[in-house]
């Protein structure tokens, strides 16, 4: 127990739980559902015990994902049903959940369409309602749908035609109306049409988006999308608009090592991860994944944690043909991006330092 304590938090907070090593992993080191289950109170107890503030309603949806994943291959109470027979009954499900609306003929393109990962990660009912909001992008460019299922985080769902940096000026946008992204989950059909997943909170009160926002950050999201707005020129406002009045405090030996950047090419099978440790701040994902796509590469997945005011934000990516990046790559990768995080940390610790300007601190949108 004392060995992991903070295995089950780190895996449930910085990996891709659809990946199924995730799991099978933690079952071969736990060996046993009382080592599990020990291990998951203790998990709780130390989160809560920290500090206040640390433990969430999000982190409690995260943690408790990973423990069902791991007893079901410990209890090896996990279906034995044929490959097969799953993925018509689950296609049978989404016809159900769409009410006729659309035939089963459509569904398996837009399944077809996508890669393997997406019916692992993705509810019957959800992919219904993506087929909905692609249907949408016949008579308009871009399709948003908002889900709030409790007070701490909100789910948005974002469906366009890819382009390159797509995620980017969507966590760009985000950030210039005060919105923090926890998670986010991408997937792309082979015709083009994005359909990019976000789990979202407020930056100014740490819970989910109120909802007459909702209307404000649509409108900001389709211009961004659309390429009608300069998203860093917005984020850069919405950072000096809401600097904190105080310099910044003096950076201990831990923090000014930051940021730093790691890949791992071994803990997905399909992807390569970027973790990037740095101190928290507001835009913090849209830099990186300005970053990544600058790079010339794709992001499948992410995840976004803090601890301690840092921030540890991880990305699975691939290269421009969907596969998973060569060692000579990925050095290339952590030199670009700890530099360029680097350069731009520089830039606002410097801006923080001086005295603040008269101005608005109302929020755009």
């Amino acid at each position: 127990m004392v060995k992991n304590h903070v295995t089950m938090a780190q895996l449930a907070q910085r990996r891709d739980l659809n990946e199924p090593q995730i799991a099978s992993q933690l079952a071969e080191e736990l060996g046993s559902v009382d080592a599990l289950n020990m291990l998951l109170l203790l998990t709780y107890a130390d989160l809560n015990a920290v500090a206040p503030g640390v433990w969430s309603e999000w982190k409690g949806k995260l943690l408790w994902d990973l423990y069902q994943r791991t007893r079901t291959l410990l209890t090896g109470s996990e279906s034995l049903e044929d490959e097969s027979d799953s993925i018509a009954r689950f296609k049978e499900q989404v016809v159900n959940s769409l009410d006729g609306q659309l035939p089963l003929s459509q569904v398996e393109r837009h399944l077809a369409l996508l890669p393997e990962r997406y019916i692992r990660v993705t509810r019957p009912d959800t992919v219904a309602m993506h087929l909905s909001l692609i249907e949408e992008l016949n008579h308009k460019p871009v399709s948003i749908r908002w889900l709030t299922n409790c007070s701490e985080f909100s789910e948005l769902t974002v469906s366009a035609r890819d382009r390159h940096g797509l995620f980017a000026d969507i966590a760009g946008s985000l950030a210039a109306n005060g919105v923090e992204i926890l998670s986010a989950e991408l997937n792309t059909r082979e015709d083009g049409i994005a359909i990019d997943v976000f789990a979202l909170r407020q930056a100014s009160t740490r819970m989910a988006v109120d909802t007459h926002r909702y209307t404000a950050i649509d409108r900001a999201l389709r211009r961004a999308i659309s390429g009608e707005s300069n998203v860093a020129e917005l984020v850069s406002r919405w950072q000096s608009q809401n600097a904190p009045k105080n310099s910044p405090p003096q950076l201990n030996a831990h923090r000014r090592n930051l940021p730093k950047v790691v890949l791992d090419n071994e803990s997905s099978r399909s992807a390569t991860i970027v973790e990037v440790r740095a101190i928290d701040e507001p835009g913090l994902a849209y830099r990186i994944a300005s970053g990544i796509a600058a790079l010339g590469l794709d992001i499948v997945c992410a995840k976004i944690a803090t601890e301690k005011s840092d921030a540890l934000d991880v990305f699975y990516v691939t290269d421009s043909e969907g596969r998973k990046l060569s060692k000579d790559v990925m050095h290339s990768v952590e030199r670009s991006m700890t530099d360029r995080l680097k350069l731009t940390a520089g830039k606002e610790i410097a801006a923080a330092s001086l005295p603040q300007t008269r101005g608005s601190k109302e929020k755009l949108g």
